[in-house]
């Protein structure tokens, strides 16, 4: 996992403790996600989806149908991570930090795939 480190456990909301902090999410998890993020927007963004997908999937706007992969996919890592590090799903506040470091890759998600609309 990229470079993130197994919580320890134990007290105390200081970040990178492996506890939440103020905005509902550990800052090394949430560093580690932007990095993440940004790592494989740049992987999908250089690579060209299938010629097959808008078919098989049945979407009239491929750029719409990949923007909301590419998000689903990271929520998804994201996700399947934190309850990998810390032992249990994230709480509703974890959940919506997590989404919130996902969206601040809006404008790149839009301009890597929504190219791909007719």
């Amino acid at each position: 996992m990229i470079g993130l480190r197994r919580a320890s456990g134990g007290g105390g909301d200081k970040p990178g403790d492996g506890t939440a902090g103020a905005d509902g999410l550990d800052s090394d998890f949430a560093a580690w996600l932007d990095d993440y993020t940004e790592q494989m927007l740049g992987l999908h963004a250089a690579a060209r989806p299938s010629p097959r997908t808008a078919d098989v999937w049945g979407c009239r706007n491929l750029g719409d149908f990949m923007c909301g992969f590419f998000v689903g996919e990271m929520l998804g890592a994201a996700m399947s991570t934190f309850q990998s590090k810390y032992g249990r799903a994230p709480s509703a506040g974890e959940h919506a930090a997590i989404t919130d470091v996902v969206e601040r890759h809006a404008r790149g998600v839009r301009d890597a795939f929504l190219r791909y609309n007719h």
